[in-house]
């Protein structure tokens, strides 16, 4: 986890939100005691829709998973440059909500590193097995253009945007 001082004094795990999210719902106008529930009858639902992060953020797609076998075949998924974790909830960043077969938390996450420009799949600690061009992986490998990822029965294309030739 990467704690995050914001300079309101805000703390705030900054591997997971660019930004920090008690400055943010400050600004749509939700007080802690709001988030807290203090004052829950007094409130609608707040759409999650209504939270915008700062003007300054903005994430870069980095690619594209295409998946190629499974229950989304041809759908895709935009790749971000920060940590994408990739399960069938619908807080992951890649959400395969049709994909029976992956795991529901962080079935693998894909990465980009700024500095390097490249771009990294991991396996998580669940243990669920992650297939890189039919290899199983145990650690951090870099993705390369039209890698093929199989989590369970889904098998997904990678298509990258950044690579030699371009990059953010």
């Amino acid at each position: 986890m990467k704690l995050t001082k914001c300079p309101n004094n805000h703390y705030y795990n900054a591997d997971k939100l660019p930004f920090c999210p008690h400055c943010i719902h400050v600004e749509n106008g939700i007080s802690v005691s709001d988030i807290r529930g203090e004052r829950q009858a007094d409130i609608d639902t707040v759409s999650v829709h209504t939270i915008t992060p700062p003007a300054d953020f903005q994430k870069k797609t980095i690619g594209w998973l295409v998946c190629v076998e499974g229950n989304t075949v041809g759908e895709s998924f935009t790749v971000y440059d920060c940590d994408n974790y990739i399960g069938r909830s619908s807080h992951m960043n890649i959400c395969l909500s049709k994909e029976p077969t992956v795991s529901r938390e962080s079935h693998a996450c894909i990465s980009y590193n700024k500095e390097t420009k490249d771009i990294s799949i991991a396996p998580t600690s669940d243990g669920s097995p992650v297939l890189l061009n039919d290899a199983l992986l145990t650690e951090t490998h870099t993705l390369s253009n039209r890698n093929l990822i199989q989590l369970g029965d889904c098998v997904l294309l990678f298509v990258a945007l950044c690579d030699e030739d371009f990059s953010w």
